[in-house]
């Protein structure tokens, strides 16, 4: 009898520590990481005309994703690609699609992202507000590698196919090929001078007029030096002597 009390304690010490680490113990075996997403339609903007009856043209909406991690280990940065398609009423599918990029998340840690924004149009009925109906498909990619999905109609994949597609494809324009390389110019060459505005309406400069060796340019000779002559102060020649 002493000895049956210690095994049940023991046993039941057991199975508790069983419940308790065992769902850890599965979740880090888990491999594969488990991801919710969440979709949220909001409106960001007011309408782009509104009649006296209540309808509304051109209203803007988008979808937020909140992505959430679920898993023990961290999940490096992903991307989130997103294709919506735009019932209109009274018919009529537009195609809008994308990616966003996702930023690493830690366990249990959650991420919300925008995407896209589109327009609505709404007219009121009888008893309802009758609006444009907007269905999505989120992927959450690591890599290539699919991570999870939300879908919020089971044949999306059918409006994808029937709906115009509304985002604008990228034109690659191809690179013009360089111009021709303009020939190299010697390196003993020396620039030309820039011309002198009126230059043509300028006379010619004369040539300049040899000097005597040891004179300056410009200067004119000088005449010899007489003596002083009180007599000859008018031109005159004194009288001759007798």
């Amino acid at each position: 009898m002493k000895l049956y009390i210690p095994i049940l304690r023991l046993l039941r010490v057991i199975g508790i520590a069983f419940c308790v680490f065992f769902p850890v113990i599965a979740c880090l075996a888990d491999e594969k990481p488990r991801v919710s997403i969440t979709i949220i339609k909001k409106a960001v903007g007011h309408p782009a005309s509104k009649t006296v009856a209540g309808a509304e043209n051109g209203r803007p909406h988008t979808l937020f994703a909140t992505l959430e991690n679920l898993s023990i280990r961290t999940l490096p940065e992903g991307t989130l690609r997103w294709t919506a398609v735009i019932r209109k009423y009274p018919g009529g599918l537009l195609k809008y699609s994308g990616t966003e990029p996702v930023k690493s998340l830690r366990s249990f840690q959650s991420s919300e992202i925008q995407c896209g924004v589109f327009e609505l149009d709404a007219k009121p009925s009888v008893t309802i507000l009758e609006r444009d109906r907007i269905d999505y498909e989120m992927v959450y990619l690591i890599g290539e590698k699919e991570i999870a999905r939300s879908v919020s109609t089971s044949n999306f994949a059918a409006l994808m196919q029937k709906a115009e597609s509304m985002t604008p494809e990228v034109v690659i324009v191809p690179a013009k090929p360089d111009d021709a390389a303009a020939p190299k110019k010697p390196a003993d060459e020396k620039p030309a001078s820039p011309a002198i505005i009126g230059a043509e309406k300028m006379p010619p400069a004369k040539p300049a007029r040899p000097t005597e060796e040891g004179a300056k340019p410009g200067d004119a000779p000088t005449p010899p030096q007489q003596p002083f002559d009180f007599f000859n102060l008018g031109g005159k020649k004194p009288p001759a002597a007798k």
